[in-house]
């Protein structure tokens, strides 16, 4: 197969990825409707609560993304208050590991199955159809990893991606690489999804895939940032609270990045697997941090984004 086939193989497989996420998470958003809202605000009332909704409406929508930025159009518009939001935050970090469990556990493999059953059961009518297109659209998101990982796993005996992974021992390169391909796509699910798939294929070595799934926590910060532009104090101290918690996650670790790999090799034998859990543990780890110093993290970041003054009366 020449490189050129490859290379469009490759991008239609992740075109594909990207095209059934972005449906999925919003297929998603439309059969919870407003129902979302009124169980956020309710839920989100101690930090602890806050963390798991961030969690679950993540691993459902499998979109930290867009759970951040309904979150800041909460906050925005006085649904959710500022410290109830940081709970939602933290909590939407763990919640976008589940693509890559999913991915580990080899369900793409079933991909043609939940895409037929999506597929036969939107054909029903009412809530069933929608039920019907958010299986589909979840198929069809795995359906496209697994096109990229069959078309680059011969890439992984290709002598010269064997020379460059060689010559590519920086770990800090790699980070930096996850941080710039996140920003681009605007998606650490798809960032982390094809890390695991390329593990998977033998292409992407363990030493480089573990900071590359780090830096794609940083990256996926560009889309808050800019959804707050002129927004209100809360709703600009929340967008800061993503990108504090996401960077320092990655500032903290990153020293530690190669001992850190060496231990997750003990977990499993399956590097797919390791990198999966690999995940997990480094967003569970900081957001059971940022979780427990809550409070003084609400403090600073009050104290970084102060509250506007009053203008002064005219004399």
């Amino acid at each position: 197969m020449s490189d050129l086939k490859i290379i469009i193989l490759a991008a239609t497989g992740l075109v594909l990825f990207l095209y059934g996420i972005d449906h999925f998470s919003k297929e998603m958003q439309s059969l919870a409707g407003d129902n979302l809202k009124r169980i956020v605000q309710k839920l989100t009332r101690n930090r602890v609560s806050g963390f798991c909704v961030g969690a679950f409406a993540t691993a459902m929508t499998q979109s930290s993304t867009a759970v951040t930025v309904i979150t800041l159009t909460l906050v925005g518009s006085g649904v959710l208050t500022f410290k109830g939001a940081l709970g939602v935050i933290i909590g939407s970090n763990v919640g976008t590991t589940i693509t890559a469990q999913l991915v580990a556990l080899k369900l793409t493999e079933l991909a043609p199955v939940i895409i037929l059953t999506g597929a036969l059961i939107s054909i029903l009518p009412f809530r069933w159809k929608i039920i019907g297109r958010l299986i589909f659209y979840f198929g069809f998101l795995f359906f496209g990893l697994d096109l990229v990982g069959d078309v680059l796993a011969p890439l992984g005996q290709d002598p010269r991606i064997l020379k460059f992974i060689s010559e590519t021992t920086n770990p800090y390169t790699a980070i930096l690489v996850g941080i710039v391909v996140t920003a681009i796509v605007q998606s650490s699910s798809v960032v982390t999804g094809l890390c695991v798939v390329l593990v998977q294929s033998g292409v992407l070595p363990l030493s480089l895939a573990v900071p590359l799934v780090m830096g794609s926590n940083a990256g996926t910060t560009v889309t808050t940032i800019i959804a707050s532009v002129g927004r209100d104090q809360n709703t600009k101290r929340t967008a800061l609270a993503h990108l504090i918690f996401n960077v320092m996650g990655v500032v903290v670790f990153a020293p530690w990045v190669v001992s850190y790999t060496d231990f997750l090799r003990g977990l499993s034998s399956d590097s797919a697997q390791t990198l999966a859990w690999g995940h997990i543990i480094f967003n569970l780890a900081i957001g059971l941090v940022f979780l427990i110093l809550l409070r003084p993290y609400a403090y600073l970041l009050e104290k970084l984004v102060p509250a506007s003054k009053p203008l002064r009366p005219e004399l």
